[in-house]
This record gives structure tokens, C-alpha cells and sequence, in this order.
């Protein structure tokens, strides 16, 4: 059981709000993620002040990565910045009572790691009481202004949750164990970086970005029919008419942003999908489609998504502990013959 979200043909709704109508109204981040959070929605769109960091995540990054030499998922990225920012046992996390300021501190922690897909190459120090919509556009090297802002801002409020989603379990799992808030969401981000998830995304950006012409178009479409295998973002059986979330993203892009190329192949590539195979983009094809309409670098969805959906599985967590239940399923035996 759970009173954060529902899914309808609607998409989905955070404590009874639609998320589409949130990206509309307060339209930040921030206040969805207290909503997912408390319950409480504030009317005022606001900013968290940043907070220094316990650790040197800079530091850390670069030496996970070995200075930049290695470039791994932004899913990875995210991880080790959690595996660095937790280090209290559940106990301690407790009783300090700032289970939301660890939460917020690794929400800032992963918008300076979108520096690693930027032209820093590492982490981006996050600076001033801004928007974290802002401080990602800024670790990503992107200059920003209302539109891109909204944008941004509407990719992390409609992928914030998703109900009992993969990874959103496996973080309830966890905590159902006793494991900390950090412990928890790695959990959730292992299982995120998953072909079907995450990984897919990062599959699906490479497909669209592979296209440079109406030819790359054409053969895309006649491999993708002629191999009636699954075409990473699209498809979601819980939406059948097509993921509401993904029909806004794309709609937005189209409505604000600036005119390109390889945005037109993309826009293009999602109908020909639609009309040719019967298949609708999932939120991973908006993600990827508003990323590239708005100029954001390679690994940009995949980050988005990371961020976006922390705040959910924050909420979980929260949620799970208060069940006070460890989720334990058996196993049906069967033998083999």
C-alpha cells in the first residue's frame, strides 16, 4: 500500500496532484519533491540554500574516474556520490533528525556531478541559492534561460516517481532492512541502470542521436521492423495510447524550443515509430527528445532521470519506514524435469 502515487491513463499523480498540472503550477522541482515528501504542497516556487559538503565530492569523483579518463553511466556517477556522502549508521541518521537535509545535500551532490558530462569533465561545485533545474544547467556547461529552465524543470518533475516502479521496490526493500536513506537510493540506482530502465535510455539516445538524415531514418525503422525486437523507449504496457508524460515532453520541446536539425530527425523518428509500428514513446524517448531539442550533452536523460527520481525514492523510503515491515516475498518451488 502506498499514498504517493497513482497511475491513470492520466499519468501519474503525486498525492491526488497530476504531475503534468505541477509541471504548469508551482513548475519547480523543489516543491514537487517536498509534496512527494510531506504531502504538503506550497503554492510559491522556491530554492534549497546549498549546504557545504562533508566531503570533497570532487575529490572523490576523480578518483573514481581516474581524472576524467573514464566516462561511465551517469547512474554510476550518481552512486558514488552517494557511497560518498553516506556514512552514518541508520541510528545516527535518526536521531540527527535531517533525514531531508541529507536528502536534499545528495540532490545538489548529483547536479554538481552533471559537470562530468560537461565541459568540466568533473564535478561543479553548486553555488548560490538557485534552482536545482539551474545548478544542473550550470554543471552542464549549458547556457540557460527561462525556457530551458522550464524544461528542465518539467523533465524532473514528470519522472519524480512512478509508483512501485523497479527501482523504486528495490529502494523500499532496502529499507525495509534497516539500510540507511544513502544505502537505500544506491539500491535504487543498481537497479535504474537496468537495460529496461536507465540503460535503455542510454540506448534510446543513442539511437536518435545516431541519426544524421531521412535516410539514417528509413533504415532505423526497417531494422527496428524487420528485428520485431523491443525498441528501447517505447512501448510501456501500463500506457497503451502512449505514456502522457512522454506526449508532454515532446510537446514542449516542440512548442519552445529552438529549431534544429537533429531535433527535426527526432520529432520525425517518433511519429514515423508511432504510424509505422504502432508503438508510443515511453518518458526515457521524451527525456531524450527534450535533451536534445534543448542543446543538453550526451548522457543528459539518463541524468535527469537519475535526479528526478531520487526524490521519489526518498519518499518511499520515508514511507517504508513508517510500515515498519521488512518486505520478505517466498518463492514458489518448482521442480525441473
Amino acid at each position: 500500500d502506498t499514498a504517493i502515487t497513482e497511475i491513470d491513463d492520466a499519468g501519474p499523480r503525486y498525492r491526488g496532484h497530476l504531475a503534468t498540472d505541477l509541471v504548469s503550477h508551482p513548475g519547480v522541482y523543489e516543491n514537487v519533491a517536498e509534496l512527494l515528501w510531506s504531502g504538503v504542497l506550497t503554492d510559491t516556487p522556491h530554492a534549497w540554500p546549498v549546504e557545504p559538503f562533508h566531503v570533497d565530492l570532487a575529490v572523490a569523483l576523480n578518483a573514481m574516474l581516474q581524472s576524467g579518463r573514464i566516462k561511465p553511466r551517469m547512474l554510476r556517477v550518481f552512486a558514488i556520490v552517494s557511497t560518498a556522502l553516506g556514512g552514518d549508521t541508520l541510528a545516527e541518521e535518526l536521531r540527527s533528525g535531517s533525514i531531508e537535509r541529507f536528502s536534499r545535500q545528495m540532490l545538489f551532490g548529483f547536479a554538481g556531478a552533471c559537470g562530468v558530462i560537461g565541459p568540466a569533465g568533473g564535478f561543479v561545485m553548486p553555488e548560490g541559492e538557485r534552482p536545482i533545474a539551474q545548478h544542473v544547467l550550470r554543471s552542464m556547461g549549458v547556457g540557460f534561460n527561462s525556457q530551458v529552465e522550464h524544461a528542465v524543470n518539467a523533465a524532473l518533475i514528470l519522472a519524480a516517481d512512478h509508483e512501485l516502479s523497479s527501482s523504486t521496490f528495490a529502494a523500499r526493500i532496502a529499507a525495509s532492512t534497516g539500510a540507511t536513506l544513502h544505502a537505500s537510493v544506491i539500491a535504487a540506482q543498481a537497479t535504474l541502470q537496468g537495460v529496461m530502465l536507465a540503460g535503455g535510455a542510454d540506448a534510446a539516445e543513442d539511437l536518435v542521436r545516431g541519426i544524421h538524415s531521412p535516410q539514417d531514418l528509413d533504415a532505423r525503422l526497417m531494422d527496428a521492423e524487420r528485428r520485431r525486437q523491443r525498441l528501447s523507449g517505447f512501448g510501456l504496457q501500463i500506457y497503451p495510447c502512449g505514456d502522457p508524460r512522454a506526449i508532454y515532453l515532446i510537446d514542449l520541446a516542440q512548442r519552445t524550443a529552438p529549431p534544429s536539425h537533429q531535433a527535426d530527425l527526432a520529432y520525425r523518428f517518433v511519429d514515423r515509430v508511432r504510424d509505422s509500428l504502432g508503438l508510443h514513446p515511453n518518458v526515457e524517448m521524451g527525456l531524450v527528445v527534450l535533451s536534445i531539442a534543448c542543446g543538453l550533452p550526451l548522457r543528459s536523460p539518463c541524468a535527469l532521470w537519475g535526479i528526478s527520481r531520487t526524490a521519489g525514492w526518498i519518499a518511499h523510503i520515508m514511507e517504508q519506514r513508517l510500515a515498519g515491515f521488512t518486505i520478505r516475498p517466498r518463492g514458489q518451488y518448482q521442480t525441473r524435469r
